[in-house]
């Protein structure tokens, strides 16, 4: 994950998507991608630390989760059922 405080005030925190010479694209939750020229950047912080809750999955048996996968998968590639 990324911080990213813009001159303006502005923070920012997501996975980078993209980055160019000029500008970077961050993926942030629940919002379209920001894309930020790297001028208007004050700060940039890497966190190494998930966004994803810790223990999320421990209250599910490890038969669940392969099936939660596997249906996270097949929604990714976009297969209907």
């Amino acid at each position: 994950m990324i911080m990213i405080t813009t001159r303006d005030g502005r923070t920012y925190a997501g996975n980078l998507a993209a980055e160019s010479e000029r500008r970077l694209t961050l993926r942030v939750p629940g919002e379209e991608d920001v894309v930020i020229t790297k001028t208007a950047i004050q700060s940039r912080e890497t966190s190494e630390v998930s966004m994803m809750l810790d223990g999320l999955l421990t209250p599910l048996a490890a038969a669940e989760i392969v099936d939660l996968m596997a249906y996270l998968m097949k929604a990714s590639d976009g297969e209907d059922d």
